[in-house]
């Protein structure tokens, strides 16, 4: 079980003001996250963008590449949430996973049909199966079709043992240990992915320890001084200071926009889908000077949208025929 920190004084009615904060803390609003969401899918796509039109060399400034800084800011915000969510673990995990898989099953799916049409790549059954399972990184990581979706796997991951971090009795002090572990691999294995973890599971602990929107930034910049300093000894570090440190700047803004909401509402799908047109778009377009990546754009923000009211629909669909097979309930003469 969860348990949130007790931060407050006892008073004559203990449990019924835990519980009413519990109900208005299980689903804790940040205008400024979707600012955080939105800047994060830009540098994301930025990274592809200029790759697919042939300017590689524009993504990476030192170890600050736009793609990594994307995904640093996105897992921040990720372990944020997972620490400031106070739903039971089941309950959120199911969540979790309930929006990550539907609309990721069907872009994969898609992303493979389309493979297998043009030929793009080779791929195997035993790929196909990997993939769909969200596991695809840890087997195929060199040839996955939609590159993209290495991202999906490891969030399936940290979001598994974030779960377990839950569970246990001591949910901060697990997730300590697992910093420290992500932090020793660091040091001796796969740099950029343990950093990662770093990322999330510091603002996961950040995220259940504080209370008050002020405290998690004060933490959240103590945060990013600390991983930046730790980033002379391993420098994929002073990514994940970026990431922790743009969560805290979002967190500050107490208003979002009309405009920055919808692009935020369908970031996910945005992320799933926009590989797989800006790819098509340089490849089969042939316009000069890397301007496809523009239709490529315009398509993945289209497909961003058909993905999610399609997912919506099918979800709709679900819940229907679950409530007309429950039993009607039995009334009383």
């Amino acid at each position: 079980m969860f348990h949130p920190p007790r931060l407050m004084r006892q008073t004559a009615q203990p449990l019924i003001a835990e519980s009413q904060l519990c109900r208005q803390r299980a689903r804790p609003h940040y205008p400024g996250l979707n600012w955080a969401r939105v800047v994060a899918v830009l540098l994301v796509t930025s990274q592809h963008a200029l790759s697919v039109g042939g300017r590689i060399e524009w993504t990476s400034f030192g170890e600050f590449g736009l793609g990594r800084t994307g995904v640093a800011l996105f897992l921040a915000i990720s372990g944020l949430m997972a620490g400031t969510d106070w739903r039971e673990p089941w309950p959120w995990l199911k969540r979790r996973l309930t929006r990550i898989f539907p609309a990721y099953w069907i872009a994969i799916g898609f992303g493979f049909l389309l493979n297998w049409m043009v030929e793009y790549k080779p791929a195997t059954l035993s790929q196909f199966v990997w993939q769909m399972l969200g596991l695809g990184v840890f087997a195929h990581r060199e040839h996955l079709v939609n590159v993209a979706s290495w991202f999906v796997s490891f969030v399936v991951l940290l979001y598994g043992l974030a779960f377990l971090c839950r569970i246990s009795q001591k949910p901060v002090l697990m997730a300590a240990c697992l910093l420290l572990v992500a932090l020793v691999l660091s040091l001796r294995y796969d740099p950029t992915m343990a950093s990662h973890a770093a990322n999330f599971f510091t603002a996961f602990m950040i995220g259940a320890v504080a209370m008050e929107t002020r405290t998690r930034v004060h933490l959240l910049a103590g945060a990013t001084l600390v991983a930046a300093g730790l980033g002379f000894l391993v420098p994929q570090l002073w990514v994940t200071a970026a990431g922790l440190g743009l969560t805290a700047a979002s967190l500050l803004l107490t208003r979002s926009s009309s405009l920055v909401d919808w692009l935020a509402r369908y970031s996910y799908e945005f992320y799933l889908v926009h590989g797989i047109f800006l790819v098509g778009a340089a490849k089969y377009l042939s316009l000069p000077y890397g301007t496809g990546v523009i239709p490529g754009i315009l398509g993945a923000l289209a497909g961003a949208v058909a993905l999610n009211a399609f997912v919506a629909y099918i979800q709709g669909l679900v819940r229907g025929c679950e409530t007309a097979s429950r039993p009607a309930p039995l009334h009383s003469p």
